[in-house]
């Protein structure tokens, strides 16, 4: 999730130096990141609700 492969080695962690250009393909992986992202962001909130009705079902609404 975090960096979208298993890094072999520390080299494969190393930041690029900032004179090289990323390409269209790079530009294409980081939306298809953002998306896979946007996907588990709406997984993990739509199971958050789940788990909070399930353990809400027996409360009941104390009104003073």
């Amino acid at each position: 999730m975090v960096y979208g492969i298993d890094p072999l080695s520390p080299f494969d962690l190393t930041p690029w130096s900032l004179d090289q250009k990323p390409s269209a393909d790079a530009a294409a992986r980081v939306e298809e990141i953002k998306k896979i992202h946007e996907l588990v962001r709406s997984k993990i909130e739509k199971t958050n609700k789940a788990y909070q009705a399930h353990a809400n079902k027996h409360k009941k609404k104390v009104v003073f």
